[in-house]
């Protein structure tokens, strides 16, 4: 596998996470714990 490709699928995987995070921590964030309970 070419390294440039390895980094490009590094960085996508990254992001994804990053993205996945910054939605869990917008979502179930501070403020909304009364209507989680």
């Amino acid at each position: 596998m070419d390294r440039g490709r390895l980094e490009a699928f590094s960085d996508g995987v990254f992001a994804v996470a990053i993205t996945l995070l910054a939605l869990n921590l917008a979502v179930g964030g501070p403020g909304h714990g009364p209507l989680l309970e």
